[in-house]
């Protein structure tokens, strides 16, 4: 009874699913997969190594299940990141562009260090990079650490901009004034007409927060200003 076999999967020699070789682009993502006897190509349209190591759990449930797995490679490769989940959306055209990178339906310390990490590699579009970050919700006595321990991740990210959004995030203030603008908020209505005036073209933009945050509100906002500019 109980667990009878446990399958380890990652980056490190040590995995018994073992993922090699990757590259993250703007707008895709690829690797090699080596299950027991079987070199496989993993090909994705999302960017991040996350992506990837996500991807990758899936294979292996698919091969416990017996299902082909030419077609699970097909299907992921299909895969588009969904509204608020890491949606890459581009308004404008030719040198007049904006690139919003919609993140804002969830955020927990491992996602939001996942996002910061694929926008600090992500190409730069000429204009201002700007992050619009939401509190994490629910961490209850280690909030504070919690978001203390984005610095590094958000510095990273080298943004000529940062608003911050929700009381647990004001503690970050001295550790990303040193190297970019902060703007700080107590909700996502205040700071809105704010961030959305302020964007021009060339502009690059991630939105991320906990739901309860509403940071959807300033998506739709800046939607609605460039959609079809």
């Amino acid at each position: 009874d109980g667990v009878q076999n446990i399958i380890s999967y990652g980056f490190g020699q040590e995995a018994d699913v073992k993922i090699s070789d990757y590259k993250v682009q703007d707008q895709t993502s690829s690797a090699y997969i080596s299950m027991a006897d079987d070199e496989l190509t993993l090909k994705l349209a999302v960017h991040g190594t996350h992506s990837l190591a996500n991807a990758a759990g899936a294979l292996i449930i698919a091969d416990c299940l017996g299902v082909n797995m030419n077609k699970v490679l097909e299907s992921l490769e299909k895969f588009e990141a969904s509204k608020g989940r890491g949606e890459v959306l581009l308004f404008g055209a030719g040198n007049k562009t904006i690139e919003l990178i919609d993140e804002s339906y969830n955020a927990n310390p491992s996602s939001m260090a996942a996002a910061l990490a694929v926008l600090s590699q992500r190409g730069r579009r000429g204009g201002n990079r700007i992050l619009v970050l939401g509190e994490m919700l629910e961490l209850g006595a280690n909030s504070n650490q919690a978001h203390l321990d984005l610095a590094a991740a958000i510095n990273a990210c080298s943004a000529n901009k940062v608003f911050m959004v929700g009381k647990h995030m004001q503690v970050l203030k001295p550790a990303i004034e040193p190297y970019s603008e902060v703007f700080l908020a107590n909700d996502a209505k205040q700071i809105c007409p704010q961030i959305v005036n302020g964007l021009d073209w060339g502009d690059q933009i991630m939105v991320k927060g906990s739901n309860g945050v509403g940071l959807s509100l300033i998506v739709e906002a800046i939607r609605s200003r460039f959609a079809g500019a």
